[in-house]
């Protein structure tokens, strides 16, 4: 009788059995390449309960062939799995697995990943605009306000000042405005274009906070400060202390942002005069109106008047609790204006130059005696004695103005009366100029009382 491999004498040890059917092998049984038990299908269930047949769960229904198995923990028999089960006839044929991968396929677990889904660069570029713009606005914001606190956050109330006045600066007027809760009854003067050409002309700069009374004693319940501020318009240095009231939600407010300025107090002086005044080109017909402190361009919008202010409306006038501020102008003849009631001037006097008259006809106004009728020679009219007033603020006159002084004639000449022959020199004939010109007439008339 031949030996089986591993049996009988001269063997690798005792005789081999086979494993009897339905039977648990022994710890001598089958062995994998690694040493390891090979798995063995599994038994049938304790009780009277048949035995599973292969491709059955354990109730008996079939399984179904497209379920992922639990990969084996040793390299199953081919054709079959890692329970010694036929494998699926639908199932793709596979590389062996090695017992410890994950199961077949393109990632190990079924189907192939799907692709990543590209974005779209416009969007990304969209984002990265989006992200910069707000970057941006949010550091020019900063740097514009140099980090002070906003109309709605001012902790104290020289912040609520110095804010303001930033926003004055940079030419802000809505920013301004926020930080008083008075507003103003009209604004057509406080807008940023207007704000601009004010600090164009006269720049904000140079704010300094010099004492603030609601940092004074940490009392939290007070409601009104005092703020010493100083500050630059253009050349000029505004010093004064203004009133902020606390609101009801912590922060600081101004009493109020803008100056309510007249012509005249009350109404009182040259109302003709004062309708024809103009705030930055436009007329104000008499009526008050709103500014901010600084640069006023004040006109008249008669060609033959000239408006100058007695005094810059600055944070002394905002200080100013329930009135309006008096421009107090002053209304002065333009240069060319001058030129041509004086040439109406030269007129009247022409009518003794361009006469030999002893007695000139009017409305030449002068004689000259000693002097033969016909044979005078009055020369020109020395005018520089002519004063030509300006516009009385205070006066029901309106728009005319006064013409007044001596026309000389330096060196009249003719024959003399009393030596026959002889010529008679007159020194300084004059005649004396009292009129009115009305200014709103194009072209200006001179009328000689």
């Amino acid at each position: 009788m031949t030996n089986m491999p591993g049996s009988g004498n001269g063997g690798y040890g005792g005789g081999w059995t086979p494993p009897v059917p339905g039977q648990q092998p022994g710890a001598d049984g089958p062995r994998n390449a690694y040493g390891q038990p090979i798995a063995q299908p599994p038994q049938a269930p304790a009780g009277n309960y048949p035995p599973r047949q292969p491709g059955t769960n354990a109730y008996g229904h079939p399984m179904a062939p497209q379920q992922p198995q639990v990969p084996p923990s040793v390299p199953p028999q081919p054709g079959t799995n890692g329970y010694g089960q036929p494998l699926a006839a639908q199932q793709p044929a596979a590389m062996p697995p090695t017992g410890y991968g994950p199961p077949p396929g393109p990632n190990g677990y079924g189907q192939p990943p799907a692709p990543a889904k590209r974005r779209s660069p416009l969007l990304i570029v969209f984002a990265i605009v989006v992200v910069v713009a707000i970057a941006g606005a949010a550091g020019w914001t900063f740097l514009n306000t140099g980090g002070s606190s906003g109309p709605g956050s001012a902790a104290t109330a020289g912040d609520a000042v110095k804010g303001y006045l930033e926003a004055l600066s940079r030419g802000d007027a809505n920013a301004a405005l926020a930080y008083s809760d008075d507003q103003p009854a009209s604004k057509d003067f406080l807008t940023d274009e207007i704000l601009k050409q004010q600090i164009n002309k006269w720049p904000i700069t140079s704010i300094r906070i010099l004492n603030d009374s609601s940092t004074s004693g940490g009392n939290s319940a007070i409601s009104f400060g005092q703020v010493h501020v100083a500050v630059n318009f253009g050349d000029k240095s505004s010093d004064t202390n203004l009133s902020v009231k606390k609101q009801n939600s912590g922060n600081w407010k101004l009493e109020r942002a803008a100056v309510k300025v007249e012509a005249n107090s009350s109404g009182i002086g040259n109302q003709a005069a004062a309708n024809t005044l103009t705030l930055f080109g436009k007329p104000l017909n008499g009526n008050p109106a709103y500014v901010f402190p600084g640069f006023l361009d004040i006109a008249s919008n008669n060609q033959n008047i000239t408006v100058t202010t007695k005094n810059p409306v600055l944070l002394d006038q905002l200080a100013t609790a329930g009135s309006s501020a008096s421009l107090q102008p002053t209304y002065t003849v333009t240069d060319a204006a001058k030129t041509a009631i004086l040439a109406q001037v030269k007129t009247i006097t022409d009518a003794c130059t361009n006469s030999h008259a002893a007695a000139p006809p009017r409305p030449c106004d002068t004689v000259a005696f000693g002097v033969v009728d016909g044979t005078v020679n009055w020369g020109p009219a020395d005018l520089s004695r002519i004063k030509i007033d300006n516009i009385d603020n205070y006066s029901s006159a309106g728009l005319t103005v006064r013409v007044s002084g001596q026309a000389f004639f330096n060196n009249v000449t003719g024959t003399d009366q009393w030596h026959a022959g002889a010529t008679k020199t007159l020194d300084q004939q004059s005649m004396y100029i009292n009129a009115t010109v009305d200014m709103t007439k194009t072209p200006l008339t001179l009328s000689q009382k």
